[in-house]
């Protein structure tokens, strides 16, 4: 981007502002690294990969393009509308009456509507870079996933519950050796008993020996009983509104 911040001032103000202008050149290459609104690796572990379940992460990925999306048809039109804006200024100002200051103001306001488009130009460029990141996400998950069904991603609703209440309640025991109330209420609502929860998770803490700093092994677990604990959440609606002699 070219950048031009010199006034009709003093020489020292001009000499301040040529300063200014070849040290945003010199960032410049810096400054595009940035354009998108997120790294790949925020992205992948954070923004996304922060959900319990592939289907919360795919429920994520969506949310995210639905918003890229709109912002991407907003930034387009708005830079064509300020790039129309700026060429009926300047078919305005080659009018063969229009001369001096008058003349000189419309190509001005032309070029700063065409500096205005530029700049919403690069991020809607890093706002393409994301969607592509975010696309190659999604493909990821529909593969996890399978069928896109309601029946389906009702399925993994209940893992993804169970996944979560396990890892809070192993935070829990881990920081002070309980689950907390909250966590105990949510294990409750799924059909799980926290006691057993409990001794299950006291378990694995006891025997992690492994001595590295991957938590492999954590999702390892957590998945596992998540796995094992999701028929239970549906046992319980079959319980709360099924067709039986307890209710």
């Amino acid at each position: 981007m070219e950048y031009d911040l010199t006034l009709t001032r003093t020489t020292e103000e001009n000499e301040l502002a040529i300063s200014v202008e070849n040290s945003l050149v010199k960032c410049e290459p810096a400054m595009q690294l940035w354009k998108k609104s997120h790294s790949n690796t925020t992205w992948n572990l954070m923004t996304v990969g922060g959900e319990y379940s592939p289907s919360r992460r795919l429920r994520q990925v969506c949310a995210e393009l639905q918003k890229k999306q709109g912002a991407l048809i907003e930034a387009q039109y708005n830079v064509r509308k300020k790039l129309l804006k700026a060429k009926r200024k300047r078919e305005k100002a080659n009018r063969f009456f229009v001369r001096g200051t008058k003349k000189e103001l419309l190509l001005l306001e032309a070029e700063e509507l065409e500096a205005n488009a530029e700049r919403v130009r690069e991020p809607y460029l890093g706002a393409l870079q994301d969607v592509q990141q975010l696309s190659k996400l999604h493909d990821t998950l529909v593969a996890q996933i399978g069928d896109l069904t309601r029946e389906n991603i009702e399925s993994h609703e209940a893992e993804y519950w169970c996944a979560r209440a396990v890892r809070q309640s192993l935070r829990g025991v881990r920081q002070s050796g309980v689950i907390d109330s909250g966590n105990q209420e949510l294990l409750e609502q799924l059909g799980i008993d926290p006691h057993i929860l409990l001794a299950l998770c006291k378990d694995f803490l006891i025997g992690e020996t492994q001595k590295t700093l991957s938590s492999d092994k954590l999702d390892i677990f957590v998945t596992t009983i998540a796995k094992e604990l999701k028929v239970l959440p549906m046992n319980r609606v079959d319980y709360l509104y099924g067709d039986n002699d307890e209710n």
